[in-house]
């Protein structure tokens, strides 16, 4: 089966159309991922918003407790101030009311020496009298007399410092005009009350001692207290300070959470436009689909005119002197089908030429009973769809393999196969040369490994670009010249 035809009008517009259809798709899929990629973005962003918004809510919660702890500590010290201060003024009108009984004493004190003072001068008359007269009638009563004096002189500079708020009464002048009887009781009486007086100071004392002490310890816990409450002082200082620091730091989170608020609002708003762009794409990408159904239906549909093309160009070929005489005619009929019929007319004679050469070399290394040609196939790109500057087998070309295979077996005759690889101009003459080798070798390798035709009934040589059969100064005509022929010979 011979297949030398350049590739059809549209198969090509379909391949383009495939072609282009394929590079929208990975535009679309790069937008998407790009998309994907700033949504993932943003909500790292929003997490770790969050992070930072829960941090300084604990912060602002620590910074609460620990301003709660001071208002505590310092209502405790407040309290403690007051409790202070209250015995301090307890103390005070302790003193106050203690002034005042030492002032009552010292009042009746000098009440006391007046009377005394006044006692000793009357004595002192009597006596003067009792001298004058002579009389003797109160001789009896002179060592009473003496008594009072004693009495009295003794205990003065007692009563000096004594407070009578104890004795509950006013000591009066003795009256020498009494009896010495009564003025032996006034004086007991006198004694019983210096003797009270004396309690009292001394009840008095221990009082002012025990105020003392008192006085000692509260001025003690004033001091400790006025110590507490400046350390107090600064510890709410440092609190404050604090607080001036954390309320700075707070604005300065809130500004920072106001702008992370912003930005999120403005995220989201791009998340809207990327969720509007994705619908989009995947409406696009809905539309696109079809048409690459359309374009595959299409493809399929080429696919089937290639092969009844090449069924075409096979009965063309069985029958070139027929279409050689008719070619006038079926260029008036078709202009595009005589290019064709002329291309394939050009590739039959370059064929034609390798093919005898490949005829003379079997005869000459003698492979052949009959030395005849039976047929040649041509695996063009169009057909091989060879890669550029590539040797692997695509499966158009196994397709086509796999058909001249079955053909051989089927018709079991003893053949020997030429495997001739052609490339373009592309590139220097020693690399076509062997990029050409490497195609007809893999072609040899396939129908040995895969269908089992003896190697020692193939061959496989290069032709490089020397024998083209279209003008390599096009794309079709480079495309037509990278082929693989194969010679069946017997």
């Amino acid at each position: 089966m011979i297949a030398a035809t350049p590739p059809a009008n549209a198969t090509i517009a379909s391949t383009g159309a495939a072609g282009e259809t394929a590079s929208k798709l990975d535009a679309i899929a790069a937008q998407i991922e790009a998309a994907n990629q700033r949504i993932s973005s943003n909500a790292a962003s929003i997490e770790t918003a969050a992070k930072r918004l829960n941090t300084l809510e604990d912060t602002l919660d620590s910074t609460r407790k620990g301003s709660e702890n001071g208002l505590i500590v310092l209502a405790k010290a407040d309290q403690r101030l007051a409790d202070i201060q209250a015995q301090i003024d307890a103390t005070k009108q302790t003193q106050t009311t203690g002034a005042e009984a030492i002032a009552n004493v010292a009042r009746r004190v000098d009440s006391i020496e007046m009377a005394i003072a006044k006692s000793a001068a009357q004595a002192s008359q009597h006596e003067t009298v009792s001298a004058i007269t002579g009389k003797s009638a109160d001789t009896a009563s002179q060592p009473a007399l003496a008594a009072i004096s004693q009495q009295t002189s003794e205990p003065q500079p007692r009563i000096a410092s004594a407070v009578p708020a104890q004795t509950g009464g006013h000591i009066t002048a003795p009256d020498t005009a009494k009896p010495a009887g009564d003025r032996a009781n006034d004086a007991a009486r006198t004694d019983l009350r210096i003797a009270e007086v004396e309690q009292a100071l001394a009840f008095n004392k221990a009082a002012d001692i025990n105020t003392a002490k008192l006085v000692a310890e509260l001025q003690a816990q004033v001091s400790a207290t006025q110590q507490t409450v400046a350390g107090n002082t600064d510890v709410i200082a440092g609190t404050t300070k604090r607080m001036d620091t954390l309320d700075a730091s707070m604005a300065r989170m809130d500004a920072r959470i106001a702008d992370g608020e912003r930005s999120l609002t403005a995220n989201v708003a791009t998340d809207s436009d990327v969720a509007k762009l994705v619908a989009e794409l995947q409406a696009s990408l809905a539309s696109l689909d079809k048409r690459l159904a359309g374009d595959e239906q299409s493809l399929t549909d080429n696919s089937a005119a290639d092969a009844e093309t090449r069924i075409r160009v096979g009965a063309l070929e069985a029958g070139t002197a027929a279409i050689a005489g008719t070619t006038g005619q079926l260029q008036a009929e078709n202009k595009d089908q005589g290019k064709r019929i002329t291309s394939l007319e050009a590739g039959l004679a370059s064929v034609s030429a390798t093919a005898k050469e490949a005829l003379d070399r079997a005869i000459a290394a003698g492979k052949l009973a009959e030395g005849k040609l039976l047929f040649e196939t041509v695996l063009s790109e169009a057909v091989a769809e060879f890669a550029f500057d590539k040797a692997t087998l695509p499966k158009a070309a196994k397709v086509e393999l796999k058909t001249l295979a079955e053909k051989l077996k089927a018709e079991n005759q003893n053949v020997y196969i030429e495997i001739q690889g052609h490339t373009d101009n592309v590139g220097g003459t020693a690399g076509n040369m062997a990029l050409g080798q490497e195609r007809a070798e893999a072609v040899m390798t396939y129908l040995n490994s895969e269908f089992g035709i003896p190697l020692h009934r193939m061959s496989a040589l290069s032709y490089g670009e020397s024998r083209p059969v279209a003008d390599n100064k096009t794309k079709s005509g480079r495309a037509q010249n990278r082929r693989v022929v194969l010679v069946v010979l017997k």
